[in-house]
C-alpha cells in the first residue's frame, strides 16, 4: 500500500471475522452490515415507476451483500461530518469490442444513522492502480435516489445517482464510485459515516463476471489513504471480503 502518510444490455455483453482499521481516533474504515434486506437491484426494479429514470435499465450489477456471510463487510465511502472526503471505487471490464452508456450509478450501502444525504458525487475513472488515480473522465454530483430496502441497526439502502450527461465507455477497464454527502454540522444524521457493501456469492448479479476480483481501490484524504487496494494486507482484509463490491451501472 503506498500512503501520503501513508445490465440489461443484449445477452452478450459482458461475456467476460471482520478487522475494523482505525486510526487515531478516527471512525473505522470497516463495518459489518447488520442486516442485507432484498436486493439493491430489487429495490430499485420494484420501486418502478417511481424510480429514477435515468435508472430504469440495468446493465451492470455485481450483486447482493450476505451478512450471514462472516466475509460480509462494508467500507468507508463517505461525506459527511464525521468521515469526509472518503471514497470507495468498484470495477468493471467491458469487453473488446463492445461498448456501454451510463447514465446513472448505484451502491448497496448502510449508516449507522438515518439516511440524509440530499445529494450523492460520482465518479469514473480509468488506470487506477495502486497509489495512482489514473485519470476521471466524469464526475459531478446530484440528487440523491435512495430506497430503505433491509431494516436492522444498519438498515440497508440503495443509493443511485444520476450521470449526467450520460458517459459512453468503449472497451477497457473502468472504476465507479458514489459516495453520499451529509455536511450540515446541525444535522445529527450527518453525524454518522457510509459503508458501502461488498458481496461475496453475487447472488442477483446481472454480468456479475464483468467484475474482476480484488480490485476494490480507496482513496481518503482524511484517513491519508492514496488509492489503495482494499487487499493492501495492511487494511486488514482477507481475499474474499475485498473481492467484489455490490454496485451496480444504470444505462443503456
Amino acid at each position: 500500500m503506498k500512503t501520503t502518510m501513508a445490465v440489461g444490455l443484449a445477452a452478450c455483453l459482458f461475456l467476460a471475522p471482520v478487522a475494523a482499521v482505525a486510526q487515531d481516533s478516527k471512525p473505522s474504515l470497516t463495518m459489518r452490515p447488520n442486516e442485507a434486506g432484498q436486493s439493491v437491484r430489487a429495490a430499485i426494479e420494484q420501486n418502478a415507476p417511481t424510480s429514477p429514470q435515468y435508472c430504469k435499465r440495468i446493465i451492470f450489477y455485481g450483486g447482493d451483500t450476505n451478512d450471514n456471510d462472516p466475509n460480509a463487510q462494508g467500507f468507508a465511502d463517505s461525506d459527511t461530518v464525521s468521515i469526509p472526503d472518503t471514497n470507495t471505487y468498484g470495477t468493471v471490464i467491458i469487453p473488446a469490442g463492445q461498448s456501454i452508456t451510463v447514465t446513472g450509478l448505484f451502491f448497496q450501502m448502510f449508516t449507522g444513522g438515518e439516511f440524509d444525504a440530499p445529494t450523492s458525487s460520482y465518479d469514473i475513472r480509468q488506470g487506477v492502480s495502486e497509489g495512482n488515480g489514473g485519470t476521471s473522465l466524469a464526475s459531478g454530483s446530484g440528487a440523491t435516489y435512495y430506497s430503505l430496502d433491509g431494516q436492522g441497526l444498519f438498515p440497508q439502502y440503495a443509493v443511485a445517482v444520476q450521470v449526467d450527461p450520460p458517459v459512453q465507455l468503449p472497451a477497457g477497464q473502468y472504476w465507479f464510485n458514489v459516495t453520499p454527502q451529509c455536511l450540515n454540522n446541525n444535522d445529527p444524521n450527518c453525524k454518522a459515516g457510509y459503508y458501502v457493501n461488498n458481496t461475496t456469492q453475487e447472488t442477483h448479479n446481472v454480468h456479475g463476471n464483468a467484475q474482476p476480483p480484488n480490485e476494490i481501490f480507496f482513496n481518503s484524504s482524511y484517513f491519508g489513504f492514496n488509492w489503495a487496494n482494499w487487499c493492501d494486507p495492511s487494511l486488514g482484509q482477507n481475499s474474499k471480503q475485498c473481492a467484489r463490491l455490490s454496485f451496480g451501472i444504470c444505462g443503456k
